[in-house]
Parts: structure tokens; sequence; C-alpha cells
């Protein structure tokens, strides 16, 4: 397995950071929507 060339360096933490942002999005977006769902629907 040859080494990564140091230029692909910056490219992969960022393509890692922005799937790492996006997980976390996506994650604090359905939170959100089921606290919402269950506020609205008075279940609490």
């Amino acid at each position: 397995m040859k080494r990564l060339p140091s230029s692909w360096l910056p490219r992969l933490g960022a393509a890692l950071a922005a799937g790492s942002l996006g997980l976390l999005a996506g994650f604090v977006t359905t939170v959100a929507a089921l606290v919402v769902n269950l506020a609205h629907h008075g279940l609490w």
C-alpha cells in the first residue's frame, strides 16, 4: 500500500470534516423534529 500524496491530505481532511458535519446536522435535525413532534402532539 503506497502512502497518500501530501496534496491529498487537505482534501481528505475537508471531506472527513464535511461528512462529520453532515452527519451531525442530520442527527440534530432528526432530534429536533422528534422533539417538536412530541411537543406538538402534547405527549409531555
